[in-house]
């Protein structure tokens, strides 16, 4: 399986995934935008901020199981790559 990532070019570069677990979400700038979002975790208000939709809307989907989540204490935080394949998983075309 491959990853994609957004070069300085605003082409997708892919790595496999072996490379992408090896050096994480951050991944080497030469492969990298440096704009592109370096952050793994993200809250519930963040992912709200960030990439739309409700806090609400969130916090149902790790309730009802579609995106796993890491516990801290009360907070709860979602994986930056548990995002990406919730989004792909959810991509519909007509």
């Amino acid at each position: 399986m491959d990853v994609g990532c957004v070069d300085a070019t605003s082409k997708i570069v892919f790595v496999t995934f072996q490379e992408y677990i090896s050096i994480g979400w951050r991944m080497a700038t030469k492969q990298c935008n440096p704009t592109v979002s370096t952050k793994r975790l993200f809250s519930i208000m963040e992912l709200a901020a960030e990439i739309g939709g409700t806090k609400w809307f969130w916090r149902s989907q790790i309730w009802d199981g579609e995106i796993p989540f890491v516990q801290v204490g009360k907070k709860m935080f979602v994986d930056r790559y548990d995002i990406d394949v919730f989004i792909e998983k959810n991509k519909h075309r007509n």
